[in-house]
């Protein structure tokens, strides 16, 4: 099983380790299986870390990190030199621009449900988020609401967990394999993605849109 650096210490961002398997996927292509790795692998609505890999043989860029249903961490890699192989010690190198707009897009929409949950003690049920550039919304189990008035609570209240400069507080528990996640002195919630480390890092974000959908509302959101 691989090591996920980033669930342990999520602000290491190279890492020395090694190749223990080399997989050609017929989908996803050359694919390598490292004993440790400190890309981000894509779920949780967050998406995978980009950045690098090399060797004194080889090196290549690393594109996407997926979990195949039975637990692989997959880097689908492109080689720019050389060629892999197994055993073989390795840098990772995580690019930190990527990794700095997938942590920011992410922590928003948990500070946007933060604001929601206290919204008429919890009115609206929680159902899926996704936190992809472009495309980051939060989704809600709804009765009876009045957009108008949601709309105006969200832009009141969000530049005020903005600037209270709330920590992001990061729990790993190694019994039970789960990351929790502490915004200021709110209720953790479980999560494995990365994050800000305040709240006043997230100057900027905006809902952009309040639209009911199949009977349930999305909030789109962005970070301009």
């Amino acid at each position: 099983m691989t090591k996920l650096i980033y669930m342990h210490n999520p602000k290491l961002l190279q890492v020395n380790t090694k190749i223990k398997n080399i997989v050609q996927h017929d989908l996803l292509g050359l694919c390598l299986e490292l004993e440790e790795t400190p890309f981000y692998v894509k779920g949780g609505g967050q998406l995978a870390d980009r950045g690098h890999v090399k060797s004194d043989s080889f090196q290549a860029d690393i594109l996407n990190v997926v979990r195949t249903p039975e637990g692989q961490i997959l880097h689908i890699c492109e080689v720019t030199s050389g060629r892999p192989a197994v055993n073989i010690s390795i840098e990772c190198f995580v690019d930190i621009k990527s990794r700095t707009l997938n942590s920011k897009l992410h922590s928003a929409g948990h500070l946007i449900d933060q604001v929601v949950k206290c919204y008429k003690n919890g009115l609206l049920k929680p159902i899926k988020g996704c936190h992809y550039p472009g495309s980051c919304f939060l989704e809600y189990e709804v009765q009876n609401l009045n957009l108008d008035d949601l709309s105006c609570y969200i832009d009141s209240m969000l530049p005020h967990y903005i600037q209270a400069d709330y920590r992001y507080i990061n729990n790993f528990d190694e019994k039970t394999n789960i990351k929790m996640l502490q915004i200021g002195s709110f209720d953790p919630v479980a999560c494995g993605g990365t994050h800000v480390r305040s709240s006043s890092e997230l100057k900027g974000l905006q809902v952009t849109k309040l639209k009911m959908k199949k009977g349930n509302l999305r909030i789109s959101y962005n970070i301009l």
